[in-house]
This record gives C-alpha cells, sequence and structure tokens, in this order.
C-alpha cells in the first residue's frame, strides 16, 4: 500500500546529477514543498541523495552547478610545468609542439626518447662490429705478415736444400739427356721438369728477396745522410754563432789547420781526422783522447773566465826615490802582458800561461 501524496503536485524529479558520474539507476524525488509533510520514503530518499552528492543552492541567485573536473582557478592545486620541447627541434617544431595538448605532448615526447635510445643502440652496436672487424683485420694482417716473414727467413735454406735434391736426383744433365729422357722416360723426364721449375721458382724468389733487401738499405741510407747533412748544417750554424769570427773564409782555413794540428797533438791519427770529416764516426766518452780535450777545454773556460772577472788591485805603498818595485807590482804586471797576449792570439797555450800564473800568485 502506497503512501498518500498531496492531491495535485507534480511528478517528482530526478535529482541533477554530476558530469563526470553516471547516471544512477534509480534517480531520488526532490524535497516537497515546505508546507507539504514528509513520508518516511520521501524523507529516506532525500537523506540518501545529500549523502551521495551535494544539492544545488536554491534560488535564483543561485550559481550554476560546473560540471565535475571543472574549478574556478582559486582552489585548484599546482598546475604542471610546461613541457619543453628538445634543443635540437627547429622552431618551427617547438612552436607546433607547444600548441598540442599535454597527453599528446607527453607521447611524442616518449616515442622521441624510444627512438633516440634506438639510434644510440644502433649506433653503438655499428661501432663495435666496425672495431671488431678492424681488429680481425688487423689480426690477418699480422699473422700474414709473420708467414710472409718466415717465408723469408727460411728461403735461403729452402733453396739450398732445393739444389741439392736437384743435384743428387738429376746431376747437371745435358740437352741430349733431357731428349732421350723425353724418348724412352717419360716419367723421369716428368720428375726432372718439376724439380727444375721448383728450383727456379725458389732461386727466382730468393733474388726478388735480395734486391728488396738492397733497395730498403740504399733508402735507407739516403735518409740517413739526408738527416746527417742537415743536423751538420745545423750544428755548423750553432757554432758560428758562437764564434762569428769563423764565418770569414780565410780565417776559418787557419783556424781549421790550427784545430787539426791541436788533435793530433791530443792523439787522433790523420786518417781517423780525415774520415770524421766526411762520415759519422761515434767517440765514445771513455776514450782518453775525448777526456784530455774535455779537460782542456775546462781549463780554458776557467782562464778566459779569470780575465773577465774584477780583480781588485792592491794599493801600492810609497816608496823611496830609487827602490824597486815590491813583488806584488811585478805579478800583476805579468798577468796584465799575459791578459793581453791572450785577447791578442786566443790560443789554449797562452790560456793555460795565464791560468798557470794567476795559480801561483795566489800560493
Amino acid at each position: 500500500m502506497s503512501e498518500p501524496t498531496q492531491p495535485g503536485a507534480p511528478d517528482p524529479a530526478p535529482a541533477p546529477e554530476p558530469a563526470s558520474s553516471p547516471a544512477p539507476e534509480s534517480a531520488s524525488p526532490p524535497p516537497p514543498p515546505s508546507d507539504a509533510p514528509l513520508t518516511a520514503r520521501e524523507a529516506a530518499d532525500l537523506i540518501s541523495a545529500k549523502a551521495d552528492t551535494p544539492s544545488a543552492p536554491s534560488g535564483a541567485d543561485a550559481a550554476p552547478e560546473r560540471p565535475s573536473g571543472e574549478t574556478d582557478g582559486r582552489d585548484d592545486p599546482e598546475t604542471p610545468p610546461p613541457i619543453e620541447a628538445p634543443r635540437s627541434w627547429t622552431k618551427a617544431d617547438k612552436e607546433a609542439f607547444a600548441s598540442l595538448p599535454r597527453d599528446t605532448q607527453e607521447r611524442i615526447l616518449a616515442l622521441d626518447r624510444t627512438r633516440e635510445l634506438e639510434l644510440r643502440r644502433g649506433q653503438n652496436e655499428a661501432a663495435e662490429q666496425r672495431k671488431a672487424a678492424e681488429a680481425m683485420a688487423q689480426q690477418a694482417e699480422q699473422a700474414q705478415a709473420q708467414a710472409r716473414w718466415q717465408y723469408e727467413q727460411n728461403l735461403p735454406q729452402q733453396a739450398l736444400l732445393l739444389d741439392a735434391e736437384y743435384r743428387k736426383e738429376f746431376g747437371t744433365p745435358t740437352w741430349d739427356d733431357l731428349q732421350d729422357w723425353q724418348r724412352n722416360d717419360p716419367l723421369r723426364y716428368q720428375a726432372w721438369d718439376l724439380a727444375y721449375k721448383r728450383l727456379t721458382h725458389a732461386s727466382a724468389e730468393l733474388q726478388a728477396q735480395q734486391d728488396r733487401q738492397y733497395q730498403q738499405q740504399q733508402l735507407q741510407q739516403q735518409q740517413f745522410l739526408q738527416n746527417a747533412e742537415a743536423w751538420r748544417a745545423a750544428e755548423a750554424q750553432k757554432f758560428a754563432d758562437k764564434f762569428p769570427e769563423w764565418k770569414d773564409p780565410k780565417t776559418y782555413q787557419a783556424k781549421v789547420s790550427e784545430v787539426m794540428d791541436f788533435m793530433k797533438e791530443v792523439g787522433f791519427e790523420q786518417d781517423f781526422l780525415a774520415r770524421a770529416a766526411t762520415e759519422f764516426l761515434p767517440i765514445q766518452i771513455h776514450d782518453s783522447r775525448f777526456q784530455e780535450l774535455a779537460w782542456k777545454a775546462l781549463q780554458y773556460d776557467k782562464a778566459i773566465a779569470a780575465t773577465k772577472a774584477p780583480s781588485q788591485k792592491p794599493v801600492p805603498p810609497v816608496q823611496r826615490p830609487g827602490s824597486a818595485p815590491n813583488r806584488g807590482e811585478a805579478q800583476e804586471a805579468r798577468f796584465r802582458d799575459l791578459t793581453k797576449q791572450l785577447d791578442r792570439t786566443g790560443n789554449l797555450r797562452d790560456a793555460a800561461a795565464l791560468l798557470a800564473a794567476r795559480m801561483n800568485g795566489r800560493s
């Protein structure tokens, strides 16, 4: 039995539904007018509708209902930052990307990252394959070079063995022997022909190897001479920069002759000096002649340095007229004479004499 309702009242209308929620199976009736009594079912339906969804405010100035998911901007959660396009894209692509929805942008970026990963993986695989191929090619070249080197090393001995076997088997056959073997003993003739071809091939290979070695030696010798000439010119320029007086041809010839005589006195033979002028002979530092040269050069440098060092001249004591000069004045005069002699000649003997006089004067 149904509950009685107010006569003439309109049919109950379904309650407004949120836009995002699906439509309920049964709509709850609107609240009746305030002057009408509520039945128990109407009260239960009204409480259930209020618990499920909030009702819109009544009246003429009530705000329109917004669909679910829309906000007015005041109580929205924090808006996520915009998605930037990859830096490698062009300006037009970046502008087109910015105009797309966020979900479309995320999808495009995911596809772009996948493509980049695939591209890098392909590049890495290609690089690894190229390295592996280069390593295999290098190993093959090394193995081929090793086999060739081993073959060339064994080639002289192999040629000798083939020659010994040939002479042991066939001796030194004449033209008549070969014609006889061809007519009466074809098998021996074929064996001779094969052995002769093997011996000829080995001899040709050996000759070609010797020719290659000779050419390589010639090239090395030529390169060595070119480097030697360049080194000799550079060293001559360094010496001329230190001793400009050697640039004069006449002075050069005279000084070279003097140096040669000095080196002969040290102990170098004429043949050695002649070869050293055109060839590159090794000079050992333990050679007594080299050590003597080094020692005398050191003494010369010391003597030159002593002449350039300022010396304090002692004040001579007052002497009576007619008295002889003291020993200090005589030594200073001797030093001045030797210094002038050394400056004029630049000879090693004059430098040694000056050094000896100074050492005697200090004792």
